[in-house]
């Protein structure tokens, strides 16, 4: 049999129980028996603390095709559904095909009339208050006890229409991008006590980018915090090209649990001979493969000719500017001051790069009151958790002059100001590692229709922040000494 144990395993600490065991029990009974491993999901998703809240916020799993994901997958949809009333899943794929799918699955355990499952039938019955929609783009089930579950493709659009979501699911991960990270975050915003998001797919390659999911991987590896999961089937490193399938067979089954399960040596065999070599490493062995910029929206070399040593404060005329920008999914932020002192260039810093799903904004929002007298300018940016920064700094009575949200215009301008800085050589930095990767790793993101662009690529927060810090600082003529009334 496969192995049940992942290569990479990224659990939070605190669980005082689980609610794993009564999830895999509920599926056997009305569905179908989990696999070891798939139970060992269930109990890490349902983990709860000393308070029965759930442990992990954003949970990531990735494994070879057809090994069961969604298994695991429906089987945490089927018991939130059947015990929680306040559940309400969207379940997103990229194919409306996998959507659909999706979709029948779980409306066959719910369809099924037999005595053994009537009472999970009479959850949709049409007297009780349950119904299920069959409307192509508009597949949901809706239960007698108040739960839902809708299924959607994902388009720049899609999370229009959804609300108070508790579940999300973006399965297909290598194709997730962020204009449909953006589109869909809000749905949980009006959302009240546990939210989960799980992030499934495999391994992105040439045809699947999968800028969002490498970028939710690295960081569930790299800095995980305490609410976060990761959970990955996968070599680390490429076999030598000259290996033959034998020479393959003990990671066959290394990275494929299901493999002697659903999944047999025979069809393993002959995907070998019918894939390329490294395409064969990616979809059945689950190789991450390194990735390349295509089109580096800063020119590497003219940022490193930017690079000084730290240089020493000013303390008299000095203005100061900050850029935040929190990640798509509102888990991340990235802060960035950008100073200027008379007869020296603007010098952007990159002061935070942190996971705040356990802090939220408010200790943000606090150093940045703290700092009201010494900043002209504060622009944030982000759809998800920038209107809660707003509205702290609101709470705070922080100076209204002295900040504002992003629009479309000011992410073109800002991307354009630092492209156009650092090719001039006319801001300055000091070689910090997280900054340095995020300026090496940034693609152009087309933002409109008229060739306007934005920072895209693996991890572009923290550039995006330093942007926008130095675009505030060359715009705003406030001078945040001069004592002024509030509005």
């Amino acid at each position: 049999m496969g192995s049940q144990e992942p290569r990479i395993r990224v659990e939070p600490d605190g669980v005082a129980w689980t609610d794993g065991p009564d999830a895999a029990a509920l599926c056997t009974r009305y569905w179908f028996e989990p696999d070891p491993w798939q139970c060992d999901l269930l109990d890490c998703w349902l983990g709860r603390d000393e308070y029965g809240v759930l442990r992990v916020i954003s949970a990531g799993i990735a494994c070879p095709r057809q090994n069961g994901k969604n298994g695991a997958i429906e089987a945490l949809e089927f018991y939130l559904l059947v015990t929680d009333p306040n559940t309400h899943i969207l379940h997103t794929a990229h194919s409306t095909k996998t959507a659909q799918k999706a979709f029948e699955r779980m409306c066959r355990v719910f369809n099924n009339r037999s005595k053994r499952n009537a009472a999970i039938h009479r959850l949709v019955d049409k007297k009780a208050g349950g119904r299920i929609r069959y409307t192509n783009g508009e597949q949901a089930i809706y239960l007698a006890n108040g739960a839902s579950i809708e299924y959607a493709t994902r388009t720049g659009s899609a999370g229009r229409g959804f609300d108070a979501i508790t579940l999300l699911v973006y399965d297909e991960c290598q194709q997730l991008t962020d204009d449909q990270v953006q589109a869909i975050m809000a749905t949980l915003a009006a959302s009240r006590g546990d939210r989960l998001i799980i992030y499934a797919g495999t391994p992105p390659n040439e045809n699947a980018p999968g800028v969002v999911f490498e970028r939710r991987r690295r960081a569930a590896i790299e800095c995980p915090n305490d609410r976060t999961s990761w959970h990955e089937w996968s070599i680390e490193t490429l076999p030598p090209e000259t290996a033959d399938f034998e020479d393959l067979l003990e990671l066959v089954y290394l990275t494929n649990p299901a493999m002697g399960l659903r999944l047999d040596e025979g069809f393993t065999a002959q995907e070998f001979v019918d894939m390329d070599f490294v395409g064969f490493c990616q979809e059945r062995l689950g190789w991450w493969q390194e990735s390349a910029v295509p089109d580096p929206a800063i020119d590497p070399s003219a940022w490193e000719r930017c690079a000084i040593d730290n240089p020493t404060q000013a303390t008299k005329r000095v203005k100061r500017a900050i850029g935040i920008k929190f990640s798509p999914d509102g888990t991340h932020v990235a802060v960035s001051n950008c100073v200027e002192a008379r007869g020296r260039l603007p010098h952007v810093e990159l002061a935070m790069h942190a996971n705040i799903t356990a802090t939220g904004v408010e200790p943000l929002a606090e150093a940045l009151w703290r700092l009201r007298g010494k900043v002209a300018y504060v622009l944030i940016d982000g759809v998800s958790n920038a209107d809660a920064l707003m509205g702290a700094l609101e709470a705070l009575n922080y100076p209204k002059q002295g900040y504002a949200r992003t629009s479309p215009r000011d992410a073109i301008a800002a991307a354009t100001t630092l492209v156009n800085a650092v090719r001039e050589g006319s801001v300055t930095h000091f070689g910090q590692d997280a900054l340095d990767e995020s300026v090496r790793g940034a693609t152009k993101r087309q933002i409109g229709a008229y060739g306007g662009y934005g920072f895209g690529g693996i991890d572009p927060e923290p550039v995006e922040s330093a942007a926008y810090a130095l675009y505030a600082l060359k715009q705003t003529k406030r001078n945040p000494t001069r004592r002024m009334r509030l509005l």
